[in-house]
């Protein structure tokens, strides 16, 4: 155990474990957290809003869309996290407040209702609109989450019409909100069933630019990667870096911040600067690799 003198670059429980190993703190930063940022705040606010919305007889339904690696099925899993399952000893229940399921790759009726059939813990089978929005309601579900709808734009004109009607009579059966998570164009395949277009409203996620944003951003992640020495990621040519070498792509941004925190754990350094970002040896995901920079030969 490691005692540094001035951690107050960081938040407490990150104090701590930057006394910890070497291996100890990579592990750390590989390890799954959340770090909050305004534009996920706004989509939870919303998430909230309408997992109390009061019963009526059409309920309100959200698209959140944006590019892969945006962040939007962990914002669902987040919230869901945040209203985790529970047991009703008085009625023997178990209480799922909101459910999560994905677009099937073959998107039908049928298969759309024994996706949630499988999210509830119900067996596989025949079923119709009615049974699964009984079963829906047993378990106290007051908001569903479906994944991927982009999907529906994959299959034929035929096959859309079907899962769109589909979905507007499914709705009308849970008398719940729907959110549904997507990529552009999603909007798109909604858009063709009008009825249930009109239900919508949409939340675009962004990517990220070199704003205040994104400094508000560096300036949270800095206090949660447990490094020795404060880091210097606020500065403007630090996100002009940044953004240059992941397209300002959520996922990417986070796993190019783990990858220079570790490196920094490994050479000593302790610390995020530009040089950071600048150094040859990087080893950048693929999906971050910009047109001046090429695959490194190994040695």
């Amino acid at each position: 155990m490691v005692t540094p003198t001035d951690l107050s670059h960081l938040g407490p429980a990150q104090q701590e474990i930057a006394g910890r190993s070497d291996e100890e703190r990579m592990r750390y930063i590989l390890s799954d957290r959340w770090v909050p940022y305004r534009v996920a705040q706004l989509v939870e606010e919303r998430f909230r809003f309408l997992i109390d919305f009061p019963k009526r007889s059409r309920m309100p339904c959200l698209l959140v869309s944006g590019d892969p690696g945006m962040g939007k099925s962990l914002m669902a899993e987040k919230f869901i996290r945040d209203y985790p399952v529970s047991f009703n000893e008085g009625t023997g229940a178990t209480i799922r407040p909101a459910l999560h399921i994905e677009m099937p790759d073959e998107p039908t009726p049928q298969a759309i209702r024994e996706e949630l059939l499988g999210a509830l813990g119900a067996p596989a089978g025949k079923s119709d609109n009615r049974t699964v929005a009984r079963l829906v309601e047993s378990v106290g579900c007051r908001l569903l989450f479906i994944d991927e709808v982009n999907k529906i734009g994959d299959v034929g004109p035929k096959q859309q019409t079907l899962c769109l009607t589909a979905l507007r009579t499914l709705h009308n059966s849970l008398k719940i909100p729907l959110v549904a998570l997507g990529t552009p164009g999603a909007d798109i395949a909604i858009r063709l069933d009008p009825a249930l277009a009109e239900r919508f409203e949409v939340l675009g996620l962004p990517h990220w630019g070199s704003n205040e944003d994104l400094r508000d951003l560096l300036l949270r992640v800095s206090a949660v990667l447990p490094l020795r020495r404060p880091s210097e990621m606020g500065t403007p040519r630090f996100r002009r870096l940044l953004i240059d070498a992941t397209s300002g792509v959520t996922s990417r941004i986070f796993r190019l911040l783990e990858t220079v925190a570790i490196a920094a754990i490994r050479t000593g350094q302790e610390r995020i600067d530009e040089d950071s970002l600048s150094d040859d040896k990087l080893l950048l995901p693929l999906v971050s690799m910009v047109r001046n920079r090429r695959p490194k030969a190994m040695a």
